[in-house]
């Protein structure tokens, strides 16, 4: 079939083109119109078949051994409808951000603050305002101006959590209290004084946590344990917090580069390779693992994180119920640019990733997802590329001389 023959064939962003979103000027596609791929349609003879191949070796640096939706500019997210940034984009806008002063900042970022995630829009918006003021000092010059209130803000934010987990470690039993007591309050003497230039950091009180957990014996014990650990996860983080964003990028150790700050802006908003069937994710499995095209789909790095393992069915209930209306116009996107463009490799793409979607946002004991949408667009434009190869093969059968036997 003319889709296995293109499956090695790579290709290269096509520019942008999406259906009443963002429409901005095309470039020409370098991929042949051939046929459908479609199970039921097979190559019709070796004429063009012998075409094919011409253009697999004329287009030598065309591969879709990757997911290309991920390197084309312009989508929105499936889950959160936040526009997504390709990795080329970041590194040339974080680039510019990072060199930039003055009006220059606010000419990089001005276009993105609405469609940034929460934290990167404030720490966006704080540096067009202050860069006003400031217009010959850089984005992480801009940002010590707000460190000492952002730090201040923070550990009062820290001790709001880590005292309570005092207050729970008093209920433990054995040995266990007092250890965790004293870890706790180690860390919480860190938060406020600091400790040998050592820094607070989320990830170490996590890990404290966890490891008293995993060895201690009491059942009573792991249950109080496992309740600080969730406790412990609401300290705040560069992610979900601008002052935790500040602190973090402002400090001495490590010293973080402007360049690194400007990255962090738009980093949760990169697109990225959602999983669908996570089960499948550390598999060497070239049809169902990790490779597979139909278990990938296109989302924005802060949503994808957020999922993690968690079955559609549960993510989209407790955190994510816009994901319902947001996953059809995201879909719609990626019908719209495969029709553009024509990219045959992924002319069954939507079908095979519906398949995924319905049965992963199913849930137990029911036949409804709850996430779903429509094929039509990719459908009807199937069904007229079917039509057209059959055309064309009809003509070949007619027209014997102009092709002759073997060519």
């Amino acid at each position: 079939m003319l889709s296995k023959m293109y499956a090695n064939m790579s290709v290269v962003p096509f520019g942008n083109y999406f259906h009443g979103r963002n429409q901005k000027t095309e470039q020409k596609n370098s991929t042949p119109v051939v046929s459908k791929s479609s199970d039921a349609l097979s190559t019709p003879n070796a004429f063009y078949n012998k075409q094919l191949l011409g253009v697999k070796k004329q287009s030598a640096d065309v591969s879709f051994s990757g997911f290309h939706l991920t390197e084309v500019p312009g989508f929105h997210c499936p889950c959160c409808d936040k526009l997504m940034y390709t990795t080329a984009e970041i590194a040339k806008l974080a680039d510019r951000l990072s060199k930039a002063k003055g009006g220059e900042i606010e000419k990089v970022l001005a276009p993105h603050v609405e469609q940034l995630h929460e934290v990167g829009s404030q720490v966006a918006a704080y540096l067009i305002k202050k860069s006003v003021d400031n217009p010959k000092l850089g984005i992480k010059e801009l940002l010590m101006f707000q460190r000492p209130a952002s730090e201040a803000y923070l550990i009062n934010e820290q001790m709001k959590v880590l005292n309570p987990a005092v207050g729970m470690a008093r209920a433990l039993r054995g040995p266990s209290r007092h250890n965790v007591i004293n870890s706790l309050n180690q860390i919480k003497d860190i938060v406020v004084h600091g400790k040998d230039n050592e820094r607070f950091k989320r990830k170490k009180v996590v890990k404290t946590i966890t490891h008293y957990s995993l060895v201690e014996q009491s059942s009573v014990n792991q249950r109080i344990l496992k309740n600080m650990l969730k406790k412990i996860e609401e300290l705040p983080t560069s992610d979900d917090s601008f002052h935790a964003f500040v602190t973090k990028y402002t400090n001495e150790r490590p010293k973080r580069s402007s360049l690194e700050i400007a990255e962090k802006i738009f980093l949760p908003s990169k697109a990225t390779r959602e999983h669908v069937d996570p089960a499948w994710r550390n598999t060497d499995d070239a049809v169902k693992g990790p490779t597979s095209t139909d278990n990938s789909l296109d989302m924005c790095s802060k949503c994808n994180g957020e999922r993690e393992t968690t079955p559609y069915y549960e993510f989209i209930t407790k955190k994510h119920p816009e994901m319902k209306e947001n996953l059809p116009k995201h879909m719609d996107e990626v019908q719209h640019y495969i029709r553009k463009k024509d990219i045959s490799a992924y002319y069954d793409y939507p079908l095979k990733l519906r398949e995924r979607i319905r049965r992963q946002s199913t849930p137990p004991g029911e036949t409804k997802p709850l996430l779903d949408y429509k094929t039509d667009l990719i459908e009807e434009f199937i069904e007229r590329k079917t039509i057209e190869l059959q055309r064309l093969s009809a003509k070949y059968k007619s027209d014997p001389i102009n092709h002759p036997k073997g060519s």
